[in-house]
C-alpha cells in the first residue's frame, strides 16, 4: 500500500512534491487537524499515560489516516460486492500491521501510529 498512499498523500497535500525553499530540508507541519480517527476508521491502539491527543500530529500520523481510510474503502467494497467481511491492521511494518488485524476481529480495523511504537 506504500504507494498507493504515497500517491494520495501528494494528491491531498501538493505542496509535499516541490523542493523546500533555501535547501531546507525539515518538512512543514502538517494543517490541523489533519487526521481525525472515527469508529468508522478503526479502532486506535491506546496512548500512552504521556501521550494526549492534543499533541501535535506528524506526517506519519496523517499517512496511517490517508492508509486507514483506503482500507475501510476496500473492506467496505469487498463486503458489497462478496458478502465478505475482513478484519485490517494498519502500521508502519507487516509485523505490526498483522498483530493489529487480529487483535479486533472480526470485521474491524485497528491503526498502530508510529508514535505509539516504543523502539
Amino acid at each position: 500500500m506504500s504507494t498507493l498512499v504515497k500517491t494520495k498523500l501528494l494528491e491531498r497535500y501538493p505542496e509535499l512534491s516541490t523542493p523546500p525553499p533555501h535547501n531546507d530540508t525539515s518538512l512543514p507541519l502538517p494543517p490541523a487537524p489533519a487526521v481525525m480517527f472515527s469508529d468508522e476508521m478503526g479502532a486506535i491502539v491506546p496512548l500512552s499515560e504521556t501521550e494526549s491527543e492534543e499533541d501535535a500530529v506528524d506526517w506519519d500520523d496523517v499517512i496511517m489516516y490517508l492508509a486507514a481510510e483506503m482500507i475501510r474503502d476496500i473492506r467496505r467494497e469487498v463486503e458489497e460486492k462478496l458478502s465478505y467481511t475482513c478484519s485490517a491492521g494498519i502500521a508502519r511494518n507487516k509485523m505490526l500491521a498483522k498483530l493489529a488485524a487480529g487483535w479486533k476481529k472480526p470485521n474491524q480495523q485497528v491503526s498502530i501510529l508510529t508514535s505509539q511504537i516504543n523502539f
